[in-house]
C-alpha cells in the first residue's frame, strides 16, 4: 500500500508502530524517520522516533529530539524517556532534572 501512496502518513505510522512492537527497530526507525519528514512538527510522532533510537541504544539523537520536544511542548513521556537516555549516557545529574 505504501508503494501506491508513499505519503500516506497514517499508514506509514501504523507500519512503524507494528515494526516497533515486533522489535524490528531498524525498520521502524526508517519508517518513523520518513513519517517525521512528512509531519516534522508532530510531537508524538517525534517521540516515537526518539523511542526507536533509544531502543537501538543510539541515545545521542534521541536526546536531541527529546530536548527539542520538551523545549517546545513539555510532553511528559518525553521527559521520562529523556531521563532514561541521559542515565544511559552517564549523566545522572541531568536525569534527575
Amino acid at each position: 500500500a505504501l508503494r501506491i501512496s508513499p505519503d500516506n502518513l497514517p499508514l506509514r505510522t501504523m507500519l512503524a508502530g507494528a515494526l516497533f512492537d515486533l522489535a524490528r527497530f531498524d525498520e521502524a526507525l526508517a519508517e518513523y524517520r520518513e513519517a517525521c519528514r512528512l509531519a516534522p512538527t508532530d510531537g508524538p510522532l517525534r517521540l516515537r522516533l526518539a523511542e526507536c533510537y533509544h531502543a537501538l541504544h543510539n541515545d545521542p539523537p534521541a536526546q536531541v529530539i527529546l530536548e527539542e520536544l520538551l523545549e517546545a511542548d513539555e510532553l511528559p513521556p518525553a521527559r521520562l524517556l529523556l531521563a532514561k537516555v541521559t542515565l544511559r549516557l552517564g549523566d545522572g545529574k541531568a536525569a534527575k532534572r
